[in-house]
């Protein structure tokens, strides 16, 4: 079986407005979120927002100025 991969589209605070772009397998998932969220260039504000996108085009996880917004727990449940 195959892991599936994801694209994560990231948002810099500063400099230009176009995302980067990088590619992560499901198995790195968990690690890529919480560099994004509290790494060194995070916790100085510098990742203005980021979002997840799945293999089906479908967002699967979004973060705007360092706060969870999609999923929200009304989804979860």
């Amino acid at each position: 079986m195959t892991e599936e991969f994801f694209d994560i589209y990231v948002n810099f605070a500063y400099g230009d407005d176009e995302p980067m772009i990088e590619k992560c397998t499901a198995s790195g998932l968990k690690d890529a979120i919480h560099r994004l969220m509290y790494g060194p260039f995070a916790s100085i504000g510098g990742i203005k927002s980021f979002k997840i996108i799945d293999s089906g085009d479908f967002v699967v996880f979004s973060v705007q100025d360092g706060k969870i917004t999609y999923p929200i727990k009304k989804d979860l449940n």
